[in-house]
């Protein structure tokens, strides 16, 4: 592996003051959405930021993005797929990048995301000392991060992989990812519910006993109206999953759409998902529910999250495991989702009176 890190070397020149960071991040919405406050920080401190991700991702990103056309668990199983990206890669980079202080990120700790900037000729690579979310250590085959918590919040590592190329303090004002790009979306309807049934893995999945249960005991409160939410090609899965035919199902068609989806919810119930992230990203109110997934780290962030979970130990999400995940999703009870719901929604609107309060005097 060494070996083929050394084999494409790239002599950049150094420019005072100049930094250019390609930072890669080619899986999910929730993964993207992460990056933000890193962007963010990074961009204020006049850096230029290229960000390696899937197109679909466009929108959720405020700097340029080059695309990839898979993630790297199936472009690494294609052998000429990968070596065309290498190729098409490190011929943009060449044309784009010279007079420069040039870094390559690698948020994930992933050998497979070190190995591919190194190919495509980006000398000096940032990444964690470890995978993600595990105890996982990585061989140091890059600069690190050191003694990084397996238990820290994705976006808070994230901000100190700035730290460690533009100095201590510099990401003093970073706070959790926002998403500023659908400011115009229409206000939430009052006592609207959004409900995120389906995720990527089959072990994330909340029981449909359970979803029926919670909406009919949500129901005896002729406030609440509830809309099943989901993306491209999900509209029959995210049905099946919450087993109520009547609901209607928006079916979002890209990322605005579902962002305008969100946006029209006074608050969402949502499985581990991209869209959970999403939600808690534009602001909006979102109760997390979590089985075997490895928290805080996969925690949605923001100022109106609760998360509920089970006590079962956290596990990789393989096709092996999915049954164990199903078991620790049953463990969460229908009566603590709904006292997540009603306290935080509570919440939620006392802060809304408080902020429309006139002053006296």
């Amino acid at each position: 592996m060494v070996y083929l890190l050394n084999l494409f070397p790239t002599k950049v020149r150094s420019k005072a003051g100049s930094k250019m960071i390609l930072i890669v991040e080619p899986f999910g919405m929730g993964d993207i959405l992460q990056l933000e406050p890193l962007i963010r920080g990074l961009t204020d401190r006049g850096c230029q930021v290229i960000v390696i991700a899937q197109e679909r991702w466009e929108k959720l990103i405020p700097v340029e993005l080059w695309p990839v056309s898979l993630p790297w668990d199936r472009i690494f199983r294609q052998p000429g797929k990968f070596w065309g990206e290498v190729i098409r890669f490190r011929r943009q980079f060449s044309q784009r990048i010279r007079a420069q202080e040039i870094w390559g990120m690698d948020p994930r700790g992933d050998i497979r995301s070190i190995l591919f900037l190194r190919l495509i000729g980006v000398n000096r690579v940032l990444a964690l000392d470890h995978y993600a979310g595990t105890d996982l250590k990585l061989p140091k085959i890059c600069e690190q991060i050191p003694d990084t918590s397996p238990l820290e919040q994705r976006w808070k590592v994230n901000v100190r992989l700035g730290e460690a190329i533009l100095g201590a303090g510099s990401s003093r004002t970073a706070s959790w990812p926002r998403v500023d790009a659908f400011a115009d979306n229409p206000p939430p309807r009052p006592g609207q519910i959004g409900l995120i049934p389906v995720a990527p893995w089959a072990g994330k999945l909340w029981p449909e006993a359970s979803w029926n249960q919670l909406i009919e005991e949500l129901s005896e409160s002729s406030e609440f109206s509830f809309r099943i939410l989901c993306g491209p090609g999900q509209a029959v899965g995210a049905r099946h999953a919450v087993g109520r035919a009547d609901l209607p199902v928006d079916e979002a068609r890209d990322v605005p759409a579902l962002a305008r989806a969100i946006s029209q919810c006074e608050l969402l119930i949502s499985v581990d998902s991209g869209p959970m992230h999403l939600a808690a990203s534009l602001e909006r109110p979102v109760v997390g529910l979590f089985g075997c997934t490895q928290l805080p780290v996969w925690s949605p962030a923001g100022k109106w999250v609760r998360v509920v979970r089970s006590q079962a130990l956290p596990v990789h999400q393989i096709s092996a495991n999915v049954e164990f995940g199903k078991k620790s999703m049953r463990q969460i009870t229908v009566s603590e989702v709904k006292e997540a719901v009603l306290d935080l929604l509570k919440q939620v609107r006392d802060s809304s009176e408080s902020d429309q309060m006139p002053l006296n005097g």
